[in-house]
């Protein structure tokens, strides 16, 4: 993230150092908690959407090899015919919840 041009802090004098990367990509990453208090975080990619989904979520069953409770937003990638049919099929180890519709301050991820 490039910092803020407007205001920054230096010596009466000095010429201010600003640290930017100038890159203006974007980043896609989903991270997961498990009953255990781990971490995980995944990478989806340069783009976002039901494939990268879905991949992170086997990586993630993967990964920690037990029951999966997902709580998701209702964006796109979540709520797309091929996700739903991703859910059904793989049942046995991954439930999903929704969030309430018009709740920003229930998703944790409105915050970021």
């Amino acid at each position: 993230m490039d910092s803020n041009r407007s205001q920054c802090w230096a010596i009466k004098g000095s010429k201010p150092i600003k640290f930017t990367s100038g890159s203006k990509a974007k980043i896609n990453i989903g991270s997961f908690y498990t009953e255990k208090e781990e971490f995980f975080w995944y990478d989806f990619g340069i783009k976002q959407n039901t494939d990268s989904f879905i991949k992170s979520l086997l990586k993630f069953n993967k990964d920690i090899g037990s029951k999966v409770l997902l709580l998701l937003d209702k964006a796109p990638w979540h709520k797309s015919k091929k996700a739903q049919e991703f859910f059904q099929k793989n049942n046995y180890w991954l439930k999903i919840l929704y969030f309430s519709p018009a709740t920003p301050d229930r998703n944790p991820t409105e915050e970021c």
